[in-house]
């Protein structure tokens, strides 16, 4: 019940939620909408703030979930209750773009390309032709003087 009511009371506060909003930036205003959230809802501002922050967390989770392609795991998942109610926020949260260290080769008619991602995180595309050889992995250059310390304590 607090929670509905939370929801319902920030949803007609939209410069506690719409980011496109200038009022979104504006610190006094959105802490007097908190305010009339916490008289409305008869919590603390407080309690109010966290509890919004935990299911605004939630419901970028839940979107992000059904986004993914379905598989025998995820359908048997049960909806969550508060999604539907917090719909409103689709246009205004994005779940955080991920990475993965995880190389994919994909072969197609000779050719053959391996995805992988850069020092800075973006997404690189080798492709190789069946008669050229494949391209090494690129590794880290070692120190050279950590190299000649550790023989020498091997040889000693």
């Amino acid at each position: 019940m607090f929670e509905e009511n939370l929801i319902n009371a920030i949803e007609k506060h939209r410069c506690i939620w719409d980011k496109s909003l200038l009022c979104y930036r504006d610190k006094n205003k959105k802490d007097m909408a908190w305010r009339d959230v916490s008289a409305v809802v008869g919590e603390s501002e407080a309690d109010c703030r966290k509890r919004w922050k935990s299911l605004r967390d939630r419901f970028t989770i839940e979107l992000k979930l059904q986004h993914q392609p379905s598989g025998s795991a995820t359908s048997f998942r049960k909806n969550w209750a508060y999604f539907d109610t917090l719909s409103f926020l689709k246009g205004t949260v994005a779940p955080r773009n991920t990475t993965t260290n995880i190389t994919t080769e994909i072969e197609d008619s000779g050719s053959s390309f391996a995805f992988d991602f850069n020092e800075s995180g973006n997404l690189v595309l080798n492709s190789q032709t069946e008669d050229s050889e494949p391209v090494p992995p690129k590794r880290k250059k070692r120190n050279e003087d950590q190299d000649s310390s550790l023989n020498s304590l091997v040889e000693d």
